[in-house]
């Protein structure tokens, strides 16, 4: 998972860019605002979570 965050971005205002890589899908997701590192976290393994459950289903 890369993470790619915008040092010039005011506190508050920042933007937070996420890459999932699952198998041969890239997903990014992008936070603003004052989302914590904690629900960025849980959000993130919860979708790579269903992705991951999903793509099985289909092979």
């Amino acid at each position: 998972m890369d993470r790619l965050n915008d040092p010039t971005c005011p506190i508050g205002a920042c933007k937070n860019t996420v890459k999932l890589h699952i198998g041969e899908s890239i997903v990014t997701l992008t936070f603003t605002g004052k989302s914590t590192e904690n629900t960025r976290t849980k959000l993130v393994n919860l979708l790579s979570e269903a992705y991951t459950e999903r793509v099985k289903k289909w092979q």
